[in-house]
């Protein structure tokens, strides 16, 4: 499970990360976004997990929920909703509702769309995903990265 590794390691506590300016619900959002970029064509690459060990420690995770268990919880959540639109839709609103601050919501996006060109290969799927997020994000078409 190294994608779960690596993510907590967005959250670890050995040395106090400086103030990211986010709520903790707007961390647990960008959390779930990046889940979904991730999974979004199925596939992990060692460059998307590179993207994500080059952001560790840039998030001040303060929630009684351990980073670990929420990331476990989180992926499970994550892989129902990309195999049921319904859920993903869900999911989407949940994100979108959890996003207050501006930069919060281009933070999340910016994110994304680096996981999705990593690999240097962006799929149909990921081209997809990365629509539907800038458009429940209210991201303009021509944002900057």
């Amino acid at each position: 499970m190294r994608t779960l590794h690596l993510l907590h390691k967005l959250f670890s506590k050995t040395s106090p990360p400086p103030d990211d300016g986010f709520l903790q619900v707007e961390r647990e959002a960008l959390i779930d976004v990046l889940l979904m970029a991730m999974y979004a064509d199925n596939h992990l690459a060692t460059e998307e997990l590179a993207l994500l060990e080059r952001e560790q420690g840039r998030l001040n995770w303060r929630s009684p929920t351990p980073p670990e268990l929420f990331v476990r919880e989180r992926t499970t959540k994550v892989r129902e909703a990309l195999a049921d639109p319904q859920v993903r839709e869900e999911l989407l609103h949940s994100i979108q509702s959890r996003l207050f601050s501006p930069s919060s919501v281009m933070r999340a996006y910016v994110l994304c769309k680096e996981v999705l060109l990593s690999d240097g290969v962006q799929t149909d799927e990921e081209t997809l995903f990365l629509e539907t997020l800038r458009l429940y994000l209210g991201v303009k078409e021509n944002c900057p990265k």
